[in-house]
């Protein structure tokens, strides 16, 4: 009993299962077309049943996991010769009904027959006897459509080629043909593809070899490549998606499934160039804004300096106006009032543009920092103001967190400056707390003011919104400047407030990574 060699098998599966893809793909197109009538979609339908049939008994006979001998053979001859019979006899009953491009297609059927009937009725070894086809090879065609789809087939077979070139058509993509792995990655060179189709099995350069080229380019790896073989294999096609396959698929490829997964290919290829020119997009805002930062800093420089000199030039002037203005009118007198108030208003809304515009500190600088050292800090830089209303100020215990150097002591002291401005006829009592809340800590500066009504809470951490006017003093920038330092902690802030009963400001911050003691602590005032 003669075993044949592994080589000699595979080269034989893939010579039987070639013609009858081409059977089954030409039968398919006939009549999926608009030449065939009723009777001959039918007997279409017989070719396309029987040349199944005979797949299946390949798959059997020619199983991967089996010996392959010649007594394998023999048999496999026995059970294709009755469907093969059935299929020549309506292929010659087709040939005198069809005419024109539906004859040429019945006619290659025939021919795709005449090579299983060598297999059939040859004598000796599987791999003698192979008789080439000689087809015309397939000519790139246009989209239907117009859209500039455009796809490359690499395959040595030119039957095979016809009839994807057509699918392709079909399907409204361009299609270029060729017959050779070399001369598919000499086309990809010359030029621009959208996706390839790509035969597993070809002489000198096969697919798999192709298909390495190509993913070791780097103008061609983002292009989509689809595996076509007429071996259903599970190891050929694992091999192929591990070197980056998009799919692999059997011949002739099924026209619904060949169509979804171009979709599919062609989409994913899209949606990864969207998503590589957002990530560019990103790139360039996140570089616009790094300079338009360092423009803001270097415009904060400019207004801590060179606007702060003149105004301070006009102020001063005005003030002296001011104090020799007793013999003048009292309308006059007035209006210097009003002048020298202008211009320490313009020279607060100056210093508060500067902070604001420092508080937007990165957030890769966050350290360790003590909160209780930190609001110390602030009670020392407002104690005036602590002193001239009365105000009473406790707290709890306060943790250590993730902050920015410096960040922790504005926050504590615009808050505190904001309880003490807008407090009501009562002495102010501020009360600062600290709550563990999960991942964050909630810390909350409550006081006994005037209260905030409801319907401005969510504005009053935006640059310049002030609710009373000139009745109270202020830039506008203060809650905003807190709203920054917090948000680039990584932390948010809020407010909770009745008009006369007081507000409690919350804000969230990170727990300090693990350590015994703060590395940034502001200076504590001695007592």
């Amino acid at each position: 009993m003669n075993v044949l060699r592994e080589e000699t098998y595979t080269e034989l599966r893939h010579r039987l299962r070639t013609p009858l893809t081409h059977i089954v793909g030409y039968s398919a197109l006939l009549m999926e077309g608009d030449e065939a009538d009723q009777e001959m979609k039918a007997s279409l339908s017989t070719v396309n049943e029987q040349a199944e049939s005979i797949l299946e008994r390949v798959g059997f006979w020619l199983g991967a996991d089996s010996d392959v001998r010649e007594d394998r053979m023999a048999g496999l001859r026995r059970e294709i010769t009755q469907p093969l019979t059935v299929i020549i006899r309506t292929v010659g009953a087709l040939a005198q009904r069809a005419n024109g491009a539906a004859l040429l297609d019945v006619l290659r059927i025939g021919r795709a027959c005449t090579e299983l009937l060598t297999f059939v009725y040859r004598q000796g070894g599987p791999g003698g006897g192979k008789t080439p086809l000689s087809l015309a090879r397939p000519v790139a065609r246009e989209s239907a459509t117009g859209t500039e789809v455009r796809v490359l087939v690499i395959d040595d077979n030119p039957v095979s080629l016809d009839m994807l070139a057509r699918q392709l058509q079909g399907y409204g993509y361009s299609a270029a043909c060729v017959e050779s792995g070399p001369a598919g990655l000499h086309a990809l060179d010359d030029d621009r593809y959208d996706l390839v189709l790509l035969d597993v099995m070809m002489p000198g350069l096969g697919g798999v070899d192709v298909l390495k080229q190509i993913r070791a380019k780097p103008n061609l790896a983002d292009i989509p490549v689809i595996m076509i073989s007429a071996l259903d294999e599970v190891e050929s096609a694992a091999q192929c998606i591990e070197l980056g396959a998009e799919d692999y698929l059997l011949k002739p490829p099924d026209p619904v499934l060949l169509r979804a997964r171009l979709h599919s290919a062609l989409e994913r290829k899209r949606l990864e160039a969207e998503r590589w020119q957002r990530t560019r997009d990103l790139e360039k805002a996140t570089e616009a804004l790094k300079r338009a930062n360092e423009d803001l800093e270097s415009f904060a420089s400019i207004a801590s300096h060179d606007l702060q000199e003149p105004l301070r030039t006009v102020s001063n002037t005005l003030q002296l106006f001011a104090a020799n203005a007793a013999n003048l009118p009292e309308e006059q007198r007035q209006l210097v009032e009003l002048a020298v108030d202008g211009a320490k208003r313009m020279s607060r809304l100056i210093s508060g543009l500067l902070a604001y515009s420092v508080s937007d500190g990165a957030s890769e600088n966050l350290t360790n920092v003590d909160c209780e050292a930190a609001l110390l800090e602030a009670i020392t830089n407002v104690r005036e103001a602590i002193k001239d209303a009365g105000a009473q100020i406790t707290h709890t215990e306060l943790p250590v967190v993730k902050a920015h150097p410096g960040g922790m002591v504005r926050l504590f002291q615009n808050l505190l400056a904001n309880a003490i401005k807008y407090r009501s006829d009562k002495r102010p009592v501020i009360r600062i707390t600290a709550e563990r809340d999960g991942a964050e800590w909630v810390i909350s500066v409550e006081d006994n003011g005037i209260g905030i009504d409801k319907r401005f809470q969510r504005h009053i951490f935006q640059p310049f919104r002030r609710l009373h006017g000139q009745e109270r003093p202020g830039t506008g920038l203060g809650l905003a400047i807190c709203e920054r330092i917090v948000r680039k902690s990584g932390g948010r802030i809020w407010v909770d407030s009745e008009p006369d009963e007081g507000s409690v400001f919350h804000f969230t911050a990170l727990p300090a990574e693990p350590s015994p003691a703060a590395e940034y602590q502001p200076a504590v005032p001695v007592r």
